[in-house]
């Protein structure tokens, strides 16, 4: 028998490698665990990734709760994200059919920002965690647990004689306070990367983010001798490498993170760590201390390549001084990974082209990870009261609500909208003309270019730089595709490979190639699916000759640019090197 089950918050995830420590939840258990409660943390991400149960399944919901009662649990506690909030629902419904002694807890973002609405709405819900839950965890537990009167506990929202209460607190000013987790309390092993949380909170006031509602505004990070001991420890005694500080601003405090730097480094740790900043934030100093200390890899909200929508949203970067700070992020060497949004309330056609100018740049800059996401309304923004009276059913989610059981929970969404503002969508000539461009750019363009450069860097010189223009013909060609493959549960849920699925997209880049008057784009396509197929899908050890028609060796040593000299056919012996890299000779 459990005093408290922590449920995370059910997402998709393709891999272990991609799974995400939950450390909100972590922490209220390590927490309760000290006060001699009786706790297990629930992640059913892991379990599926690891065959423990079937997600992919009708009958999820079922499998869930009973997977759940059987710790016998007497306090069912869940965190909430946007994407995952209608499964808690769900699952905490099937609960209360089951056992209706049980106590349901919400937490996290999701029910903080709708506690009254979701109270309202929702007799499986008893009571809401409202905000940080460290300081009210073991104070609530006891009242649950001993049937005490709950008026004195803060930090939480709650019926009371029909009337719902809500008791707030204030935020935990000194995060050093707070106990170093316990890690023992998930499969820690299994985990790729450990999420250190480095901190909480983001001072500046972007007006389509939820999280600085959530956080307050208030920024606050961990010293430098706590997140070094907490990393040192991981180090130490469980082995790991690789770290994520989790803080939406790590390096706002230019003194403090030069410090922590320099401190890593006099640890002598081999490890590898990532964070998030604002782009802003980075000088060539600072991204100097960051490299030597050991971080490969930088987060960068960008959100928009359009300087007038960047004072509209009120995320205000200045855009020239950011393509130069990401060249000397790309000169230090560092793993960047830029995210764009598009389809923001009062963008123009003309704000989405310098976008994707910008993207354009990031890619010529060489950085390899790039995300487009649709703007996705989400409660606790000021964008949010600008479009909530103008909300219209979404035909197709955004990636940020990717989840499962959507389908199934349709009669909940279009009941409570206030609760569920993410599945909705609101109608502007950008997100009604260009309502897929974020499945282009991630699944098509950003995704495949890695296997197909020379076609992708021939299609924009073809288009004239305008990706709005290949973003046109080639959805227009492959649209119910696109839907098929990137906005369903299949995606998540199907068997195939990547290179399955890649050899899938490919399918679909031929039949755009082969619609354009482009014959050379058409060859560079041939060659290069032909290289693809040589490595990965046949898998081949022998040497295999190919002709082209044109000489794909100079082509491709001139950047696919036009030249008399290359239009000629010519035959190629594809082989494999020492090393076991492809080797291209030409033989004729």
């Amino acid at each position: 028998m459990k005093d408290v089950i922590f449920v995370n918050s059910v997402d998709k995830y393709k891999n272990l490698k991609s799974l995400h420590t939950p450390m909100g939840i972590l922490s209220l258990a390590t927490k309760l665990n000290i006060s001699g409660y009786l706790t297990e943390i629930i992640d059913f991400n892991y379990l599926y990734l690891k065959g423990k149960i079937d997600l992919a399944s009708d009958t999820n919901i079922d499998k869930m709760a009973k997977f759940i009662l059987d710790k016998e649990p007497k306090i069912v506690s869940f965190y909430t994200m946007c994407n995952s909030f209608h499964n808690a629902i769900l699952i905490a419904t099937r609960l209360k059919e089951m056992n209706p002694e049980i106590t349901i807890l919400f937490g996290g973002p999701q029910s903080t920002l709708t506690a009254k609405e979701t109270l309202e709405a929702l007799d499986c819900v008893d009571i809401i965690g409202v905000g940080e839950g460290e300081a009210t965890i073991v104070g609530l537990v006891e009242a649950i647990i001993q049937d005490k009167n709950l008026d004195d506990i803060k930090g939480i929202a709650y019926r009371k004689n029909g009337v719902i209460v809500i008791n707030k607190m204030e935020l935990i000013s000194c995060l050093d306070t707070l106990h170093e987790v316990d890690y023992t309390l998930i499969p820690i092993e299994d985990y790729d990367t450990i999420a250190i949380d480095a901190g909480r909170g983001c001072p500046f006031g972007c007006t389509f983010c939820s999280t600085k509602t959530f956080w307050e505004r208030k920024f606050r990070l961990k010293g430098t001798d706590r997140l070094i001991s907490e990393m040192k420890y991981l180090y130490e005694v469980h082995g790991k490498t690789k770290f994520d500080m989790v803080h939406d601003l790590f390096t706002a405090n230019k003194a403090k993170v030069i410090e922590f730097c320099k401190k890593f480094i006099d640890e002598g740790m081999d490890i590898q760590w990532s964070c998030s900043a604002r782009v802003d934030t980075l000088d060539e100093e600072v991204i100097t201390w960051l490299k030597k200390a050991g971080c490969r890899k930088i987060y960068l909200g960008i959100e928009t390549g359009s300087q007038r929508m960047q004072s509209l949203i009120n995320k205000r970067l200045k855009l020239d001084d950011t393509k130069e700070r990401i060249q000397v992020l790309m000169d230090c060497k560092m793993e960047v990974t830029l995210s764009f949004i598009y389809g923001f309330y009062g963008e123009k056609v003309q704000d989405v082209r310098d976008t994707l100018d910008m993207i354009l740049t990031a890619v010529r800059l060489g950085v390899k990870d790039i995300q487009l996401h649709k703007y996705t309304v989400l409660v606790g923004t000021e964008m949010y009261d600008l479009v909530k009276d103008v909300l219209l059913p979404m035909e197709n989610n955004t990636d940020i609500v990717d989840s499962i059981n959507i389908e199934r929970s349709q009669e909940l969404i279009q009941k409570h909208p206030n609760l569920f503002p993410h599945f909705y969508t609101f109608s502007t000539e950008v997100r009604d003309t260009y309502d897929l461009l974020d499945r282009f750019v991630n699944f098509i363009f950003i995704r495949m270019r890695k296997h197909y450069p020379g076609t992708f860097n021939r299609a924009i010189r073809h288009y004239g730089d305008d990706l709005l223009k290949l973003y046109d013909d080639f959805v227009g060609l492959n649209r119910e595709d696109v839907i098929n493959l990137f906005c369903n549960d299949d995606y998540f849920f199907s068997d195939r490979t990547q290179v399955e699925l890649n050899v899938e997209i490919s399918e679909l880049l031929e039949k755009w190639v082969n619609g354009t008057d482009d014959a050379w784009l058409k060859e560079v396509f041939r060659f290069e699916r032909d290289c693809y197929n040589y490595l990965h899908v046949e898998k081949r050890q022998d040497e295999v000759a190919f002709t082209y028609n044109v000489d794909v060796i100079k082509l491709k040593k001139t950047n696919f640019e036009d030249k008399e000299n290359i239009k000629k056919a010519t035959k190629v012996l594809f082989y494999r090197s020492e090393n076991d890299r492809l080797r291209i000779r030409r033989i004729a």
